[in-house]
């Protein structure tokens, strides 16, 4: 848990201790109308940047959406990226637990 959080291209008075930077590679409602997000995503430490993970996280909606349903889709796709988040903060907690 941190308050000091910063998305870039914004600096912060401090390194921090973590760096994550994400690409993402696809995020729409597919022809199933399931919402996909595919992204590619590097944790490094935020002093030397040295690499401490590298993942390519392949999320999906469990159900699909109305077709229609504007309102729904959105809904879901801030359903994945909160699943993103949850992937990455897992990842740091499991590097933070293993020193």
């Amino acid at each position: 848990k941190t308050p000091n959080v910063t998305i870039a291209p914004h600096r912060s008075a401090s390194q921090g201790d973590y760096r994550v930077t994400i690409e993402i590679l696809k995020f729409e409602k597919d022809t199933d109308n399931l919402v996909k997000l595919t992204a590619q995503w590097q944790l490094t430490s935020g002093i030397d940047r040295k690499l401490l993970a590298s993942k390519i996280s392949l999320l999906s909606s469990d159900k699909p959406a109305t077709a229609d349903d504007y309102d729904v889709v959105v809904a879901m796709m801030s359903e994945q990226f909160g699943a993103l988040a949850r992937d990455i903060a897992q990842t740091i907690l499991d590097i933070d637990n293993s020193k």
